[in-house]
């Protein structure tokens, strides 16, 4: 299973919520490959909130970087599950993300592991 489709650019939308979530106005697509087949998924009209850090650790990775393709897509992963992959896979999935956004070596293993040890809570069966 890798990504073999990603967006080149930042989403384009709107803040909504008090600037709490972001809504994504246009397409915006991925493609992951889980042989034999290719999952297509569009997150036009998704919220996301970008990465989901606590407020004290803001300081060393804000909510909104370099990373924002990698946390859009597993903000949706999370919250939908439609896509049919388990909580590990979609962690993996983000942190091959991140690598390939050239995101630096120690904040992948930060954001990697953050998610592994506290994003069950977040995961929706």
């Amino acid at each position: 299973m890798k990504i073999i489709k990603y967006p080149l650019q930042e989403p384009y939308g709107k803040f909504i919520n008090n600037a709490k979530d972001f809504l994504i106005e246009e397409d915006y697509l991925y493609e992951i490959e889980t042989p034999p087949e290719t999952i297509k998924i569009n997150l036009k009209k998704f919220q996301t909130d970008f990465a989901s850090v606590p407020r004290f650790l803001h300081p060393i990775i804000p909510p909104i970087g370099k990373y924002n393709r990698a946390t859009i897509l597993h903000d949706y992963m999370y919250r939908t599950c439609r896509v049919g992959f388990s909580r590990k896979e979609a962690d993996t999935l983000f942190r091959d993300l991140l690598r390939k956004l050239g995101v630096a070596k120690m904040r992948v293993f930060v954001m990697y592991w953050g998610v592994r040890l506290f994003g069950e809570s977040s995961w929706v069966e």
